[in-house]
């Protein structure tokens, strides 16, 4: 199946679209080497997850305890 909206991440690694789900590819210039869709639904948390990533790197770290207290 052809890939709709193909675009490189860089890495070697290439994202489209395929009319169901979004597949990542890597590549060597040449070939496909490897082939990853997913779905919709794993898709969904898969963003979730980012979202979640996002929102604890971006927390402020714990204080230190004070030395002496």
């Amino acid at each position: 199946m052809s890939l709709s909206y193909r675009s490189y991440l860089g890495d070697g690694v290439y994202v489209g679209f395929d009319g169901f789900g979004v597949a990542l590819t890597s590549e060597d210039g040449v070939r496909i080497l490897d082939r990853i869709v997913l779905e919709p639904e794993v898709l969904g948390k898969f963003e979730a997850y980012m979202v979640s990533l996002r929102r604890e790197l971006s927390a402020p770290a714990p204080a230190e305890p004070k030395e002496g207290k």
